[in-house]
């Protein structure tokens, strides 16, 4: 086993590498010096400016999205050393990342976490195939997907209510299936989906959320998964809840039960992969729905080209229109 100072002593940057790999999994629960608990949905990028060392990295707390910056220090105590406190770039400091937290003062940063130096030099060290950019952008794709088939839910349950949105959703989802031609079979289908997913497993979360307590909101969506609405497969229930149901859902959802939806959209896994994602991204992993989700999305706004560029998600107004999220539920 190395000695402790060996990770200390590599180079800032290798360093912040390993702790926003830390981060990287959306579905770990995070708990703060301060006693709260947080999703990190988003690592953010690195910094290679003066200021934190991490921007526009997003969390998910209390049933909202936060965008902010992070710092990292090997103690907590050199906040102080390095005179932050006097440099108004880090005077809207989110998260403050330390291994020791070896003086009581909290108040440089909304919350304060504790990390494993084991757990960060693993990180350093493990050999990804992908770059640190993708995985990081590939969050913010699947978090703008979320985000913009949530806003197409509003409006369509604005014009034709719940039940009326979830038909049109299925409906536009299997549409745009059989366009693709990924899953021909199944898309013949989609009449009786339509015509039976008012009577559904999926329809009935839908009416009752109002009395759904959200301990209970995760076995509800396991039963109603593991229920045909026609005669369709699993994996075809699956994508009709991430299509259909579940923006449809984040529109009415309480905060809490919001906390919930995220939790799954960024824990669950795939039921299977694509052949079209396995050829473009041959590198990335589809073991997560979000992180199809965010491949999904990426190539619905870059088409032929193969490069991930981060300004798609500032052009959208990351910090305005993720508003949705925090928004009171319909009447």
């Amino acid at each position: 086993m190395k000695p402790l100072t060996t990770i200390e002593t590599l180079p800032e940057r290798l360093l912040q590498r390993g702790v926003q790999r830390v981060f990287g999994d959306p579905s770990r629960l995070w708990t703060a010096t301060n006693g709260e608990q947080f999703h990190v949905v988003a690592a953010g990028t690195q910094n290679v400016h003066e200021g934190p060392d991490f921007v526009n990295m997003a969390i998910l707390h209390r049933g909202s999205v936060l965008v902010g910056d992070a710092e990292f220090h090997v103690k907590t105590s050199e906040w102080q050393a390095h005179q932050h406190s006097l440099d108004s770039r880090y005077d809207d400091l989110m998260l403050h990342v330390v291994f020791d937290d070896n003086i009581a003062r909290h108040d440089v940063a909304r919350w304060t976490v504790i990390l494993s130096r084991d757990e960060v030099e693993r990180h350093v060290y493990r050999r990804r195939q992908e770059s640190i950019s993708d995985v990081d952008e590939l969050q913010h794709f699947a978090l703008l997907r979320l985000l913009r088939n949530t806003a197409h839910a509003h409006a369509l349950t604005r014009r034709i209510g719940s039940m009326g949105a979830f038909a049109a959703g299925i409906a536009e989802f299997v549409d745009r299936l059989k366009a693709k031609r990924r899953r021909p079979s199944e898309a013949i289908s989609v009449h009786e989906i339509v015509s039976k997913a008012e009577t559904s497993p999926m329809a009935a979360i839908i009416r009752t959320l109002p009395h759904i307590q959200p301990s209970d909101l995760l076995n509800r969506i396991e039963t109603a998964e593991l229920s045909a609405i026609a005669h369709e497969g699993l994996s075809m229930r699956r994508e009709l809840f991430v299509n259909a149901l579940l923006p449809l859902l984040c529109v009415q959802a309480t905060l809490e039960q919001r906390v919930v939806l995220f939790q799954w959209y960024w824990s669950a896994p795939s039921p299977h992969s694509y052949g079209m994602l396995r050829r473009r991204f041959p590198s990335q992993p589809q073991e997560r729905v979000w992180q199809q989700q965010g491949m999904l999305e990426f190539l619905r706004e870059h088409g032929g080209r193969t490069g991930v560029c981060g300004e798609i998600i500032r052009r959208y107004g990351l910090h305005n229109t993720i508003e949705f999220l925090q928004a009171s539920p319909l009447p």
